[in-house]
């Protein structure tokens, strides 16, 4: 279902490339047909010229489609959500916490009281550090929304940020039975590491993998069963997982940020100390790769 939704959502994309390739092909093909005639006064024949129009209308029709679809989405998003709830969205972005509270405040007093508006309401409170309000906008969201996921996703962080380190597995544990998308088995087995349930967070880790994660995501991903393996005597599967851990090394900066927001934080300085131990194992890997 996963791999499904994925294909689906590059559909457009390979659609747009697919009549990019068609009108390409199509003029080279005519290209090469009207070499010989070019330099004489005989009429050119184009048989080509109707396959590169269709290429050229289908990339077209894409654009169109894509472009109608996403008007359509955006008008939908703010009838339900409120006008109030991009902005806000934006503020969050720009780690303009503060600002983004009173509108999405608003946004619940005026009717729109979606899952996304609390879940995203309740994220701002978490960096405030407005830990009790959170609880109980997510205590709401599940209580009108309990067959969606985001809300136990986003109360399974603010347990680890408290140092509930179990009722953060139990919350993930809820995402992923409502929507097991990789990025929650990732959190999950994060969340279990934590716990020092070894064989459960490898088991989690390793649902999270089957599928492509961010690269932030990845990093720890991977880093976390190449030391898993390594603990069971697993050599093959841990050099496969450092590997993978390499390549994804890009994401390194994008948890030194995540640090930084939540400095002063118990959940911080484990990130901290995890995050260390990775770039550890990325210089050591890469002096191995080096070496070979």
């Amino acid at each position: 279902m996963i791999r499904l939704r994925s294909l689906i959502g590059r559909l457009p994309t390979l659609v747009l490339l697919f009549g990019m390739v068609i009108f390409a092909l199509a003029l080279v093909f005519q290209y090469w047909l009207n070499r010989p005639i070019v330099a004489t006064i005989e009429p050119m024949a184009a048989p080509y010229a109707s396959l590169a129009l269709t290429g050229l209308a289908i990339t077209a029709l894409t654009l169109v489609i894509v472009f109608t679809v996403a008007g359509i989405a955006l008008a939908r998003q703010t009838r339900r959500h409120g006008s109030e709830y991009a902005h806000a969205y934006r503020l969050m972005d720009e780690l303009q916490f503060s600002e983004a509270i009173p509108l999405l405040e608003n946004s619940i007093a005026t009717g729109k009281e979606t899952v996304e508006v609390l879940t995203l309401l309740a994220r701002a409170y978490i960096s405030s550090a407005h830990y009790s309000q959170a609880h109980s906008l997510l205590e709401r969201a599940i209580d009108l929304y309990g067959d969606q996921a985001d809300p136990y996703a986003t109360l399974g962080f603010l347990f680890l940020l408290e140092g509930s380190d179990e009722q953060a597995v139990t919350a993930f544990q809820a995402a992923v039975e409502r929507q097991p998308l990789p990025a929650y088995w990732a959190d999950l087995g994060f969340a279990l590491v934590f716990a020092h349930r070894d064989s459960e967070a490898r088991t989690a880790l390793e649902k999270a993998s089957e599928h492509p994660l961010p690269t932030a995501d990845a990093l720890r991903v991977y880093h976390h069963l190449m030391v898993l393996y390594t603990a069971a005597g697993r050599a093959t599967q841990a050099a496969s997982a450092a590997a993978k851990m390499v390549s994804a090394r890009e994401g390194l900066a994008d948890w030194e940020d995540q640090i930084t927001l939540l400095k002063g934080t118990g959940y911080g300085q484990r990130l901290a100390r995890e995050i260390q131990n990775i770039s550890d194992a990325l210089k050591e890997a890469e002096s191995a790769l080096l070496t070979v």
